[in-house]
């Protein structure tokens, strides 16, 4: 018996180490994985989702934008302003009337078919025949399986700009599409074929929509298995979901005033400044097509009674330094490189009350006392629209509006405007005065968003008058048609560049009050990316909100779960590898010539199968051994005791009633 004992001590000396590894490996990692397999987001929404179509008026963008990753992305300064995503790059001729466009080699929808020239060539004419290019493409021609030849009906040097980015173009799955007969009504809500990080198969009027890690990501397969995307009625309900760890992260697009419920808890993260990407300029917006607004002098004695900076340090407190608007509507970068550079642009409106009378009274209005009258001496009111709860700060912005403005002797009504009236509204000439808002569709921006990129940053300002585009301004409109035309940073775009810009400066069609940032309070519990090298949710692109961002979600990882010591902790690591059999399949080189209207090109279809392994490994082979140690002593000492308690040889058995002690 000893010598078993001694024989059990040592096998178990042997491989304790590593059964107990296994053990604990297995075990561990249950308990420390299965919280963090899963991502938890929102959005503020009422389901069900209409559509995932983004020729369809009523989808969901936002989910549309996690199904489909863009071509291109449009990104701030330091990164480059347009980089591909998808695609695997592009080239013009001279005049920009010709294009080649491709898309990376090597793609996958997500059900393992092939992503390549076929779907770019039939998603390039669903835009071109939506009316969402200019100049239209004429012609269109397969390369090979992976580029497109695109053939304008006039120069456009700005196309990946306006063509690509400004439509939010991603490519769409031929062999879902082609069958569709009426693209504006299609839902695409079942037998879901995409490309993104998480993909969903089927929509079913879910409150939460649980979507799955997409195997064939471009990008490699994301680090969490899947993602829940829950739907809030309110901001209020979204904070309070965040605030009680239902959901991960949040994105808040606002004032940093918004943010006080969260700005101090603990077990988070708040992005801001620098990191954060600014989003859209504050506006005071001036209707150009109506009395008194439509008068050039009336505008900018608005602009010069605005305390600009107070409304900011209002809202903004110790971020109000990062959220400052330039008055001539360019980043500083932008101004850098069209020649207005240390302080050389526009000077723009400081806050000036005795300059502000003085315009009114030359642009023929009055006073009587302290009331500003029009010349008929009718007192002047204005009435300025904002809309909440959709953009929480617009409230405060119209108080501290009317407040400064009645101190130039006009009355201001405020009114409450739901979101979708009050975008539907700004199209039109008539119905509204000022609105205290971000952009709003016609007004394209004026700061900073859809930007970067100088014609985005400089934006326009329209309505439509009978159908018709009609700008605030028609010379500072046949300005910036030109520069879509011109090079960028060519002399005679960046001369466009400034007169556009001082322009829409000295006309004041809006007073920029300030930049709103993407701010996202994310949760300690994931690795979100690095700021350093622009990874993750601080990749600075500038389409849609960060935490929603391609290239963004593919990177969320759990947390460390313990610090690793070399003698006496240990570090759980959880890695996942993914392997696919693929069925071998025909490369496709199609080449065409077609019109805008051209015939569906051959395709094959790949049948593909995958398997993902988990794995966890262990790095605490010491702790264990000790551990293995101290059990084979206890077995040992149990096996001794068991051996004592024995009848000895030649002996009887004791009675049950009498007391044996081990020696005797």
């Amino acid at each position: 018996m000893c010598f078993k004992l001694v024989v059990l001590s040592v096998l178990l000396l042997l491989v304790g180490p590593t059964f107990f590894s296994g053990i604990l490996s297995r075990s561990t990692a249950a308990t420390a994985a299965s919280p963090v397999t899963t991502l938890s987001l929102g959005n503020i929404g009422v389901p069900p989702v209409a559509a995932l179509n983004p020729f369809d008026p009523v989808s969901d963008y936002t989910l549309i934008g996690i199904l489909y990753d863009y071509m291109f992305s449009l990104n701030w300064p330091p990164l480059p302003n347009i980089t591909p995503v998808m695609a695997g790059g592009y080239s013009s001729n001279g005049n920009g009337t010709q294009w080649v466009v491709s898309v990376r080699p090597n793609l996958k929808w997500d059900n393992g078919s092939p992503l390549n020239a076929t779907d770019l060539w039939f998603t390039l004419n669903l835009y071109n025949e939506s009316g969402d290019f200019y100049p239209v493409i004429t012609t269109m021609t397969i390369l090979n399986s992976t580029s497109v030849q695109i053939d304008l009906g006039g120069p456009n040097l700005a196309f990946i700009l306006t063509g690509f980015i400004d439509n939010g173009f991603a490519v769409l799955p031929y062999q879902t599409y082609k069958s569709v007969t009426n693209l504006s009504s299609f839902q695409n809500l079942n037998n879901i074929v995409a490309d993104g990080p998480f993909v969903i198969y089927n929509y079913t009027d879910q409150s939460t929509i649980v979507f799955q890690a997409n195997p064939y990501y471009w990008n490699g397969p994301p680090k969490l298995q899947s993602m829940d995307y829950t739907y809030f009625s309110s901001l209020s309900s979204e904070f309070d979901a965040y605030i009680s760890g239902d959901i991960d992260a949040l994105f808040y697009p606002g004032a940093y005033n918004g943010l006080q419920a969260i700005a101090n808890l603990t077990g988070h993260t708040l992005i801001g400044p620098p990191y954060a990407t600014p989003a859209l300029t504050i506006e005071a917006l001036l209707n150009d097509w109506v009395y008194p607004t439509n008068i050039t002098d009336f505008r900018r004695a608005l602009a010069f009674g605005t305390n600009v900076s107070l409304i900011n340090e209002q809202l903004n407190g110790p971020y109000a330094n990062q959220s400052v608007s330039n008055q001539d509507f360019l980043l500083p970068s932008y101004n850098e490189q069209i020649g207005f550079g240390n302080g050389t642009g526009p000077i723009g409106f400081t806050y000036n009350v005795a300059k502000a009378k003085q315009l009114f009274q030359q642009a023929g209005f009055k006073y009587s006392g302290n009331t500003l009258e029009y010349p008929n001496g009718t007192a002047v009111s204005l009435t300025i629209k904002y809309r909440y709860p959709d953009e929480p700060y617009s409230m405060d912005v119209a108080t501290l509006l009317s407040t400064q403005w009645s101190l130039l002797g006009i009355t201001v009504n405020q009114v409450n405007v739901p979101a979708s009236t009050l975008r539907a509204g700004a199209l039109n000439p008539a119905g509204w005065q000022v609105i205290a808002s971000g952009v709003l569709g016609p007004q394209t921006d004026n700061g900073v968003t859809p930007g970067p990129g100088i014609l985005d940053d400089i934006g326009d300002y329209y309505v439509n008058i009978n159908g018709t585009h009609t700008d605030w301004n028609s010379t500072f409109y046949g300005i910036i048609t030109n520069m879509t035309m011109e090079a960028q940073n060519s002399s005679q775009f960046n001369a466009n560049a400034r007169a556009a810009a001082t322009l829409y400066t000295e006309g004041v069609p809006a007073i920029p009050l300030f930049n709103i940032v993407n701010w996202a309070p994310v949760s300690n519990d994931f690795y979100w990316g690095n700021p350093q090298n622009h990874t993750g949710i601080y990749y600075t692109q500038a389409i849609t909100g960060q935490i929603f961002w391609d290239l963004s979600l593919d990177v969320v990882a759990p947390a460390a779960v313990t610090s690793t010591s070399t003698s006496t902790s240990s570090s759980i690591m959880v890695s996942t590898s993914s392997s696919s059999v693929i069925s071998p399949t025909s490369s496709i080189s199609v080449s065409t010539s077609s019109s805008s209207s051209p015939s569906p090109p051959p395709t094959t279809t790949t049948m593909v199968t995958s398997s993902t392994t988990t794995t966890t490994s262990t790095s605490s082979s010491s702790t264990l051994y000790i551990a293995a140690v101290i059990i084979v002593i206890i077995v040992i000492v149990a096996a001794v005791a068991a051996m004592m308690r024995r009848k000895p040889a030649g002996g009887t058995t004791p009675a049950a009633s009498t007391s044996t002690t081990p020696g005797t």
